[in-house]
């Protein structure tokens, strides 16, 4: 009976012996999900103070200036930049325009001629999109282009483009797909008296809705109580060119 003990004690130690210990739990460290996020610097601070746009390279600044000849002359420049955040824009026009001064902003976001239009101040019909709203105020509403690709007209609504919906009011943002003051865009104040203002458009507010390509194009135009004032870019009215219309402004995305 001893010697049986003895037997099974020593393979019972043999077991313990031979038996793998178990790997250890891997503790808390560095992995794919806890790369650090590379916070965002803003380029350029939406207060009233230029001076950081000229330290900006200049190749990433698009720029437009108003021609001698222009039909519309009250506004006169504006620069664009754009990075994966923002699309920041500076413009400079006519002091002290009376009435409701409003800016509306037409892009080509997705840099393609099979959608959009609105051809009626430049030579490129393809904007799908349009940011309006008072210069003093800029918090934009975004419009959709409801016409047909390649055509004129001011087609930004379901009702202007004859879709058979009621005549847009303030209860539905006056047709807008996201409407005014709603955070999509930011202005510096006192553009008004000064014929100076910065601007920024948040992307992230409308990725969902708002595809934008690397390059993209855009075009400005300034009006008072809903006349042109000024569009940029533009061109010398000539015989061939009696409205002075010019493609709009490339915009390349800084990354």
């Amino acid at each position: 009976m001893k010697k049986i003990f003895v037997l099974m004690l020593a393979a019972a130690m043999t077991f313990t012996a031979c038996k793998k210990e178990p790997k250890p739990t891997p503790g808390p460290g560095p992995g794919p999900e806890d790369d650090p996020v590379e916070e965002y610097v803003a380029p350029i601070t939406i207060d009233g103070n230029y001076a950081d746009w000229a330290k900006l390279p200049a190749a990433d600044v698009a720029t437009a200036t108003c021609p001698a000849n222009a039909k519309y002359k009250h506004l006169q420049t504006v620069k664009v930049y754009a990075d994966s955040q923002f699309v920041y824009f500076y413009c400079e026009f006519t002091p002290n325009l009376e009435g409701y001064v409003t800016m509306d902003v037409f892009l080509n976001a997705d840099n393609s001629d099979e959608t959009g239009g609105y051809g009626d101040h430049w030579t490129d019909p393809n904007s799908e999109w349009l940011y309006e709203g008072a210069i003093e105020s800029w918090d934009a509403g975004l419009y959709k282009w409801w016409g047909e690709v390649g055509v004129n007209g001011w087609l930004w609504t379901k009702h202007d483009a004859g879709l058979q919906v009621e005549e847009h009011s303030s209860e539905d943002a006056w047709g807008a797909i996201i409407g005014e003051g709603n955070g999509l865009t930011s202005n510096s104040e006192g553009g008004i008296a000064s014929g100076k203002a910065e601007f920024a458009i948040m992307r992230a507010a409308v990725e969902e809705t708002v595809k934008f390509a690397d390059t993209f194009t855009i075009g400005f135009m300034l009006s008072a109580d809903w006349a042109e004032a000024g569009f940029l870019p533009s061109a010398d009215m000539t015989d061939d060119n009696p409205n002075g219309i010019a493609p709009k402004l490339v915009v390349k995305v800084v990354k």
